[in-house]
């Protein structure tokens, strides 16, 4: 088969796919605000932004030194550090150490301040290091879990969990370890039903416990 009629029948695939494709349902992003954040980061450029809560829709300041921008998920996200430290007390955790996540299309302004900081190379926040331990970008401390997996395809959870090595491996079910970010791990975890059990740690045994318990008064 000629290059060119190689190339027809790809272009006919793309057009196929096009054809039935959906935007997301939320706002784009500003491709001026994507530019100012880049910029700011590169520049270490303290940042004033105007944000919009994902839970009472509330607007809210926030003084940050962005430190990583990411995609996942259909997405863009700022990873920064809030420099108010009575806002940072204020969080689940206090004075939590790692980056905040804001979803970029929430941000409904940002200014730059003049101000600078300094992060030492050593502690850079890692992009990729972060996306391959978060899921769903759910902020939260870094934690190690052990769960066993009785699906066909470990390889499909290896590629979800780039960090998660298999432990122990027997004809119907493989024992995973994995070291994650945050709270998005759950929602992955409950979305393969019985197709997975956490053995560790024992709060998010409880939790997933607490939550299927939630989903089956519901039906």
């Amino acid at each position: 088969m000629c290059l060119r009629k190689k190339k027809a029948n790809i272009e006919w695939f793309i057009s196929n796919e096009l054809f039935h494709y959906h935007d997301p349902a939320h706002a784009t992003v500003d491709p001026d605000n994507l530019w100012m954040v880049a910029q700011a980061i590169r520049n270490q450029s303290v940042l004033e932004i105007e944000y919009q809560k994902l839970k009472d829709r509330q607007i809210v300041k926030r003084m940050v030194e962005p430190v990583g921008l990411m995609f996942s998920e259909y997405y863009f996200y700022l990873m920064a550090v809030i420099t108010d430290h009575s806002t940072r007390e204020a969080f689940h955790k206090k004075n939590d150490p790692y980056p905040t996540i804001y979803r970029l299309d929430r941000i409904h302004s940002i200014k730059e301040t003049g101000e600078k900081f300094s992060v030492p190379y050593k502690d850079r926040f890692k992009e990729g290091e972060y996306k391959n331990r978060t899921q769903f970008m759910f902020g939260g401390e870094p934690q190690k879990i052990s769960f066993n997996y009785y699906g066909p395809s470990v390889e499909a959870v290896l590629d979800k969990f780039p960090m998660a090595k298999v432990v122990d491996e027997k004809e119907d079910v493989c024992s995973i370890e994995a070291e994650v970010f945050g709270t998005g791990v759950k929602m992955w975890l409950l979305s393969q039903g019985s197709k997975v059990k956490v053995t560790a740690p024992e709060m998010l045994v409880q939790e997933m416990k607490q939550e299927i318990e939630r989903m089956n008064g519901q039906y």
